[in-house]
């Protein structure tokens, strides 16, 4: 049983980085996305 946590809180770390990087990733591709709406205006 404590196991199978260990298992759980593991991948939900790795989870919790790995939507971290996709979420500095996406927002880094908003911000480009919009300074090249300013540049093209």
């Amino acid at each position: 049983m404590f196991y199978h946590t260990a298992k759980i809180r593991r991948f939900a770390k790795l989870f919790v980085e790995y939507m971290s990087y996709f979420y500095c990733f996406y927002s880094f591709f908003q911000s480009l996305q919009i300074y090249g709406i300013q540049v093209s205006n």
